[in-house]
């Protein structure tokens, strides 16, 4: 992915990765940002608050993505 990012010159982002997808993040230049919180439906349908993304923010942030 990261070599046919760097062919086309565009970037990635991660969405809903688990840890080990952020971490092999770091190996991929191309991948630039990562989404945090969840997919928006969910949210809608049963009213639940969608910005709870404490720890997966800050993994995100630590390894600069």
């Amino acid at each position: 992915m990261g070599y046919a990012a760097n062919l086309f010159n565009i970037n990635i982002q991660y969405s809903m990765n688990l840890p080990r997808h952020a971490l092999q993040a770091l190996e991929i230049d191309r991948v630039t940002q990562a989404r945090v919180s969840d997919d928006y439906y969910i949210h809608i349908n049963r009213q639940i608050p969608q910005w709870n993304i404490g720890v997966s923010s800050m993994l995100a942030n630590a390894i600069g993505i």
